[in-house]
C-alpha cells in the first residue's frame, strides 16, 4: 500500500515544468502544427495543457481515492445482555396504608368496572333507514 508520503515524494521528484516543456517542444516540431495561424497556435498549445493537466488530475484524483478506500473497517463485538436483578425496596413508601388513598384507589376501580359494562352500541342510536325513491 502506497503512503500518501511517497505519493507526494513522486510527485514532487517529477519536474512538471520540465515535462509541460519537454510536450511543448514535441508539439512544435510537429510539420502541420508549424503551418498554423501563431494566435491559433496559442490557443492549441493551451487546450492541450489543459488536456493534459486535467488527465493528471483525474488520474491523481482517483489514486488517492483507492488509498482512502483502502481504510480497514475493525469490527465491533457484539454487546453480551446481562440481566440485573430488580432491587429490593427497603423504604416503602409512607403512604402505603393511607385510609385516604385506598378510598381513592377504590373510587377508581369502581369508575374503571362501571366504564367496561357501559355498552356503547346501543339500538336506539343507528342512524334511521331514509327513503331514496325520488323523481322529478
Amino acid at each position: 500500500m502506497i503512503s500518501m508520503e511517497k505519493l507526494s515524494d513522486q510527485l514532487k521528484s517529477v519536474n512538471l515544468r520540465e515535462k509541460l516543456g519537454e510536450i511543448i517542444t514535441k508539439i512544435k516540431s510537429i510539420p502541420i502544427f508549424n503551418s498554423l495561424d501563431p494566435k491559433l497556435k496559442k490557443v492549441l498549445l493551451i487546450a492541450i495543457i489543459v488536456i493534459i493537466v486535467c488527465f493528471v488530475a483525474t488520474f491523481v484524483v482517483s489514486f488517492v481515492k483507492t488509498i482512502r478506500r483502502r481504510v480497514k473497517i475493525i469490527p465491533t463485538p457484539t454487546p453480551v445482555v446481562i440481566a440485573t436483578p430488580t432491587p429490593e425496596i427497603k423504604n416503602p413508601s409512607e403512604y402505603v396504608g393511607d385510609p385516604k388513598l385506598q378510598k381513592i384507589e377504590e373510587s377508581v376501580d369502581k369508575l374503571n368496572n362501571d366504564l367496561t359494562e357501559v355498552n356503547l352500541g346501543e339500538s336506539g342510536l343507528s342512524v334511521p333507514v331514509l327513503d331514496f325513491n325520488i323523481r322529478f
